[in-house]
């Protein structure tokens, strides 16, 4: 039994729950400084931009295995243009989104047309979610230190930016964190993949 193996698993699980319970952060704060009406809307608007989750998580599932198996030479030599092709990709159904939600609202939506520019705001939040192939080539080379330094600056920042611009902006300033928190874990992730010994 490879007892390392075990550790790095225990460790990369509570990284996990860590993100889990800071994601769901936004929504314990709107209701804490706006009330529920702030609260529904912005729930609403979230719901359609975050179904882009579901490609990330079918994004990290696939390109898991080949990071496991390849070198960080080999990673390297590929992935800043596998990343720009993602992005494109992502950009494309982002700015396809923002030119649509007004009907989708419309439609699906109609008591709630107040969420759709907040809505179309979030979308742009996920710009960023290419660079998860850096922070999963981290995962998958089993980079115990820059995992915990991507994880606590990242949920740090994410928490950080909520506090301050919730109570000035309302449910804007909890997209602006939604943004900006991934841009800044965008940042690190790239940083600290550069930053990778062999």
């Amino acid at each position: 039994m490879d007892y390392s193996n075990i550790s790095y698993g225990k460790h990369v699980s509570l990284l996990n729950i860590i993100s889990i319970v800071v994601f769901h952060a936004d929504k314990v704060l709107i209701y804490h400084y706006l009330g529920a009406v702030p609260l529904a809307i912005y729930s609403i608007a979230f719901s359609l931009p975050a179904q882009l989750k579901v490609v990330s998580k079918m994004l990290t599932t696939l390109i898991f295995p080949k990071l496991s198996s390849s070198s960080l030479e080999t990673i390297r030599a590929t992935i800043y243009d596998k990343t720009l092709r993602i992005f494109l990709a992502y950009a494309a159904i982002i700015a396809t989104y923002i030119v649509t939600a007004p009907l989708i609202f419309r439609w699906i939506f109609p008591q709630y047309l107040d969420a759709a520019p907040v809505s179309q705001a979030l979308a742009l939040g996920y710009l960023f979610h290419p660079t998860v192939l850096f922070s999963q080539t981290m995962f998958a080379q089993k980079r115990q230190k820059e995992l915990y330094i991507l994880k606590l600056f990242t949920n740090g920042s994410r928490i950080l930016l909520l506090l301050l611009l919730l109570p000035p902006y309302g449910v804007w300033g909890a997209v602006y964190a939604f943004i900006l928190g991934n841009a800044l874990s965008s940042a690190a992730s790239i940083i600290l993949f550069r930053r990778l010994r062999i």
